[in-house]
């Protein structure tokens, strides 16, 4: 199997997303990057101490700050392994690597566009001082309504999916998205409520496993995806904009979470919850003829 720059392979890429997978699924889940990746990064969700060893009581090596980025080299039993040292899963979002670049001449007025940085600031106005709308962490995504060239990077008009205006935001933090293709033939996306994880079958063979949160309210049974929305709002112990790779079906609807890393538990709602690129992999990869269970 070719390895990566970094020196992992595709499989512990996944593995380290929390995702197993066979060795085709891991080729198409490594393509929902628009760039090929070279080392795999973490966003901290919080402030968190990082330990010598895979376990609460090892000596403190450093912390993590909140919205930090550090490059992850290893996983082990819940933990992730950075360069300063172990820290738990659900205190790292795993993200692909990340470097100002974007230009708000070169992002496109109406085109689709995600937080690519940590997170993104959204502003009442081009100002970095201007009072703070609201902030949207990694694979959030939103549209873009206006764009003012700046040096060096400008800023962008940010709008919800039902056109609503946000605020501003620096072009710097986002990249453009394109909706993906929509995948073809015989797939079937089963959730087990009970072990927390989503399992992608195609023709018959489990291709990719993932895990996942599950809502209370979220309905057993058969069913088909019956809408794709790209970017949504969602209202559940917060009010969350720019959700990524929504996924509806009766009885409840999958998206990517880039507020937390902590799945494998029960949340409130009818929401099934997985990482921003497992969720993006999964808005392409099923088609209105797929089948949903929950079981």
């Amino acid at each position: 199997m070719k390895r990566m720059d970094m020196g992992l392979s595709r499989r512990a890429f996944l593995q380290i997303m929390g995702v197993t997978a066979t060795v085709g699924a891991a080729a198409a889940f490594r393509s929902v990057g628009a760039e090929q990746l070279s080392q795999l990064a973490g966003r901290a969700l919080e402030a968190a101490p990082m330990r010598a060893m895979p376990h609460r009581s090892a000596v403190v090596t450093g912390t993590l700050w909140p919205d930090s980025m550090v490059s992850i080299v290893g996983e082990r039993g819940g933990w992730y392994q950075t360069e300063q040292g172990w820290t738990p899963r659900e205190m790292l979002q795993p993200m692909l690597p990340y470097a100002p670049a974007a230009d708000s001449r070169l992002l496109k007025i109406g085109e689709w566009v995600e937080v690519a940085a940590p997170a993104a600031s959204i502003r009442v106005m081009c100002a970095a001082d201007a009072p703070l709308v609201g902030r949207i962490g990694y694979g959030g995504v939103l549209r873009i309504v206006d764009a003012l060239p700046g040096e060096p990077y400008g800023w962008i008009a940010v709008a919800d999916a039902a056109g609503e205006l946000l605020g501003w935001s620096q072009a710097a933090f986002w990249r453009g998205v394109e909706e993906p293709v929509r995948g073809t033939g015989e797939r079937s996306l089963v959730i087990d409520s009970r072990q927390f994880e989503a399992m992608a079958i195609e023709a018959g063979r489990e291709v990719m496993v993932v895990r996942c949160t599950v809502g209370d309210e979220v309905r057993l049974g058969r069913t088909a995806p019956t809408a794709w929305q790209i970017s949504s709002t969602v209202d559940s112990d917060e009010h969350r904009l720019g959700v990524p790779w929504q996924v509806a079906f009766e009885g409840g609807k999958l998206f990517g979470a880039y507020w937390h890393n902590a799945f494998g538990r029960v949340v409130p709602g009818s929401s099934v919850e997985v990482p921003v690129l497992a969720a993006r992999w999964l808005y392409g990869w099923l088609n209105p003829e797929s089948v949903i269970e929950v079981i």
